[in-house]
């Protein structure tokens, strides 16, 4: 049985077998030495770190900004029963971002039992399980978080 060669067999003798192999070589992939690997991957680990240690200031900002501030926020229209579908979602997944933070002052037990009910009443009024306008003003009382959790300078 004769090889299949993709070039006719006159071609192998002008070429050379030798050319053909030289011209169909993969080509080479550049690789980092061992310390360049070890360098890159200490570097994208302490990227991820950093990105995932997000201050607790700032997420709370954020989150009262987004949901909470304001007659026509997110919080207010479920407060008053208007909040549709996707506004409860959200209100949701803006409360459990809270979870895990401590409070810029007063007692962070306190702030945690708060932040729980919160998040059980946003769950609750997202999946529609319960009456939202009601649970909500009980769970969401701002001026009781505000007056022991928040600074005077941010007041």
């Amino acid at each position: 049985m004769q090889p299949t060669f993709l070039l006719p067999p006159a071609t192998l003798s002008t070429i050379g077998l030798q050319t053909i192999r030289n011209r169909f070589q993969p080509p080479k992939v550049f690789r980092l030495p061992i310390h360049s690997m070890k360098l890159t991957s200490l570097l994208i680990a302490a990227s991820v770190l950093i990105g995932a240690s997000v201050r607790a200031d700032d997420v709370i900002e954020d989150v009262m900004k987004e949901g909470f501030k304001g007659k026509e926020s997110i919080a207010a229209k479920i407060g008053k029963g208007e909040a549709s579908d996707a506004d409860k979602k959200k209100m949701a997944l803006l409360v459990a971002k809270l979870i895990g933070t401590k409070p810029h002052q007063g007692d962070a037990k306190a702030w945690a039992d708060k932040i729980g009910k919160l998040n059980d009443a946003a769950k609750a009024i997202a999946t529609g399980t319960v009456d939202s306008a009601e649970l909500w003003k009980a769970a969401s009382n701002c001026k009781a978080c505000h007056k022991e959790h928040k600074p005077e300078d941010k007041k």
